[in-house]
């Protein structure tokens, strides 16, 4: 599909947050299936008797920490993602309370995501509400 015009900013940051979150969702379920293939040959070491054979604490700590970091990095990009989805909607008009009913969490959350995408989109835009609060109107509930 032709679009009949540029992208946005932050359409931009949506799509590079995704690319992002998505290759950190595949780096963390390839773990994840190594992961599961070391356990299922534990288990089989458990059924016969090897229990002790599991137990390696160099390989473990290793484990471990490439375990940690591939969460770490998948947290970090499910909330840059987040970041982006935040601006972008802003950017098109949404309400906070618009935004907390898409994500379904609450408002007071949607806030401080509009905050911090704030600081890293020092351009972006007011909300309506916030511009007519600005302006002098009644906010609207």
């Amino acid at each position: 599909m032709a679009l009949d015009r540029d992208l946005t900013q932050y359409e931009i940051e949506v799509g590079e947050a995704m690319t992002v979150r998505r290759d950190a969702a595949r780096r963390l379920w390839d773990l994840l299936a190594e992961d599961m293939r070391g356990y299922e040959d534990g288990m089989v070491a458990v059924r016969e008797g090897r229990a002790m054979d599991i137990f390696a604490p160099r390989s473990a700590g290793e484990v471990r920490q490439r375990m940690s970091d591939a969460v770490n990095e998948f947290e970090a990009a499910r909330h840059g993602f987040r970041l982006a989805m935040v601006a972008m909607a802003v950017d098109n008009g949404r309400t906070i309370r618009q935004i907390a009913e898409t994500f379904m969490f609450s408002r007071q959350l949607a806030s401080r995501y509009l905050k911090e995408a704030r600081t890293r989109w020092p351009d972006l835009q007011p909300t309506a509400i916030e511009a007519g609060a600005a302006a002098g109107a009644t906010p609207a509930a």
